[in-house]
């Protein structure tokens, strides 16, 4: 018989004779125990497969303790690379080969999803599933949205079920991420599921709860912070209206700063590129207010991005074009400064003999940035 054996953190394909299995075999017929070095390690075998007459362990939930019995390391669905080969392939099969690999799928899931191997075999079951094997597998994740929120190959699954199902089905996501709404917000792998979220279902009243509650305050920490100004995008590029103005509304007294923000000036740029034509003259505006600003902002490696968002924006779009022009004899001395008026077309300008050109002459003559 042929066995997975995991020891020290390796799972290793053991062949144990009739006699070795009937002396380490406990009363289930698929519990196997095997001690090392003081450690005793216990696999629970949950899936199996039949082919060709003989029974291959998939995978099961392991659990290391020490000789006194006290918790030292859990593992939950240790599944090693050639089991999980196995699965895919009985998936990949159909039949009954296919439903019987799904239900076991389902049986797992809440531990599978939490490991590489497990997560890839989930999501391409739920591609296969039928729709009441899908919603059986969404089923399973009630309850565990917040732990699986923190993995990265948890949230893969996560992020293909509100993919794949209707706002409903997958409203239980939202519903459970709204208590620790900010601090997923602002994980590596969280915001992902938010942004899916606002994508897929952004009117849902589940959706709308957890926003609410991720923009409740300190939005400029958000707006600053590594992953969460990732969020604050997602909300502007496919938010309600009122989200998108609260956002605008806390950027507005202090954009200079988010400008030459490295994250804060990505969130200034999709405030420019999503929301109303109004709003945006706004913050073009904030700009043009002070004398000189919108050159120096052309000059800064994050600044020019949203100089370039600027030149977008309808009517106001030609005046930041017009300051720019202006205050060319500083700007050009800039590398990025120089790559906007290349751009721009006006660096041949930058040659011209002083008062050759009236054009010049005019943009001369305008105060302001």
């Amino acid at each position: 018989m042929c066995v997975w054996i995991v020891k020290s953190s390796f799972v290793h394909a053991v062949d144990l004779g009739d006699e070795d299995v009937e002396s380490n075999i406990d009363e289930s017929p698929r519990r196997i125990r095997a001690s090392s070095d003081g450690m005793m390690m216990q696999v629970s075998w949950a899936l199996s497969l039949s082919t060709e007459g003989r029974t291959t362990s998939l995978s099961g939930g392991m659990q290391s303790r020490d000789v006194e019995g006290a918790t030292t390391s859990t593992c939950s669905s240790g599944c090693g690379p050639s089991a999980m080969v196995l699965m895919l392939e009985a998936i990949e099969v159909g039949g009954d080969r296919q439903r019987s690999a799904i239900a076991q799928i389902i049986a797992e899931l809440p531990a599978l999803i939490f490991e590489e191997e497990g997560s890839r075999v989930s999501q391409r079951a739920l591609e296969l599933a039928t729709p009441a094997e899908a919603r059986g597998m969404a089923r399973q994740l009630h309850g565990s949205v917040l732990s699986a929120a923190r993995s990265s190959c948890a949230q893969l699954v996560l992020q293909q079920v509100i993919c794949l199902f209707g706002t409903e089905d997958a409203a239980f996501i939202a519903e459970e991420l709204t208590p620790g709404a900010r601090g997923i917000a602002q994980s590596g792998v969280g915001g992902d599921i938010v942004a899916r979220l606002l994508e897929c279902s952004s009117e849902d009243w589940r959706t709308i709860a957890l926003t609410d509650r991720i923009l409740e305050d300190d939005l400029p920490g958000l707006f600053c912070h590594k992953f969460g100004h990732n969020v604050a995008v997602s909300v502007l590029s496919n938010g309600l209206c009122r989200h998108k103005t609260k956002i605008i509304t806390a950027l507005l007294p202090d954009v200079q700063r988010f400008a030459r923000h490295r994250f804060g000036t990505r969130v200034l740029e999709a405030a420019l590129l999503h929301c109303s034509h109004a709003e945006q003259a706004l913050i073009a505006r904030a700009f043009m207010q002070q004398s000189g600003a919108v050159a120096s902002l052309a000059c800064h490696a994050f600044g020019v991005h949203v100089v370039r968002a600027m030149l977008e924006v309808p009517v106001e779009g030609e005046r930041v074009k017009r300051y720019i022009v202006k205050g060319q004899r500083r700007v050009r001395k800039d590398r990025y400064g120089l790559e906007l008026l290349q751009d721009l077309g006006v660096e041949k300008a930058a040659g011209a003999s002083d008062g050759s050109s009236s054009e010049l002459a005019d943009i001369a003559a305008v105060g302001g940035a």
